[in-house]
């Protein structure tokens, strides 16, 4: 089965819309046999919820749909951008985009994911402040890396798509604040790194914490002292990396 490329669209920012709270969810464990194609075994239901809350310590959101965009789970940091940002809902059971045309090429890339193995990478919500989002297949055995990515045998194998979302900073708070923690950081120096990782000027940064520019960089020079930096690149590609911890629950 062939599916059309999805189109390449302009740049347009649409209104919000209400988005009612999705509650926690879990796979069930038939549905989980369904997809993973594996017979029940002892212990599997601890092993189910323990994977579930693993999902929920991830920073960026994760979600497993089937071919027909039902929901089958969603971490916690997809379910708290469902419940309070646009761009993408849960209606009736199913994950759908807010604009028509983004729900086309959503439809479209799960579809070919599904059916033909295919990775698609989509902008919901305008390409300019919209969320990326990564459309991948998951193999319902290990055969697939057998026999390659979109290869024959995809289709057959197909376990459910998943649906990554981007981060929507370079790195969490969390994760920056242990980061601190681990090198001897000031409170003073970490919103100087905060700041760094979204992009501030060491001029804008000094205005926002009401300081002199030379005190800022004065901050700046310290972190990169204490954290063994060569350069601010090289400190926020390093924080970057860190792993993606959300906040407490």
């Amino acid at each position: 089965m062939k599916f059309d490329p999805i189109a390449t669209r302009s740049s347009i920012t649409y209104a919000r819309q209400p988005v009612p709270p999705v509650p926690p969810m879990s796979v069930e464990r038939p549905a989980l046999q369904r997809w993973n194609g594996m017979p029940p075994r002892h212990g599997v239901a601890i092993a189910d919820g323990c994977l579930a809350l693993m999902l929920d310590q991830i920073d960026y959101g994760v979600m497993l749909v089937d071919d027909a965009q039902r929901l089958l789970h969603a971490n916690r940091a997809a379910r708290t951008h469902l419940a309070q940002q646009p761009g993408l809902r849960v209606t009736d059971g199913a994950l759908v985009a807010d604009d028509p045309r983004d729900q086309q090429s959503l439809r479209l890339a799960i579809q070919a994911a599904s059916a033909c193995g295919l990775r698609r990478m989509l902008t919901i919500g305008g390409e300019t402040h919209g969320l990326v989002v990564a459309i991948v297949p998951m193999p319902r055995t290990g055969d697939d890396e057998e026999e390659g990515e979109g290869g024959a045998g995809a289709a057959a194998t197909s376990g459910g798509v998943l649906v990554m979302m981007s981060r929507r900073a370079i790195c969490s708070e969390l994760s920056a604040q242990g980061f601190a923690r681990d090198h001897g950081l000031s409170s003073a120096e970490v919103h100087v790194l905060m700041g760094l990782c979204l992009g501030h000027p060491p001029a804008e940064i000094a205005t926002r914490q009401g300081v002199a520019l030379s005190t800022v960089r004065t901050q700046i020079a310290n972190i990169r002292l204490k954290t063994h930096s060569a350069s601010i690149r090289d400190l926020v590609q390093r924080v970057a990396q860190l792993p993606p911890m959300p906040s407490a629950f």
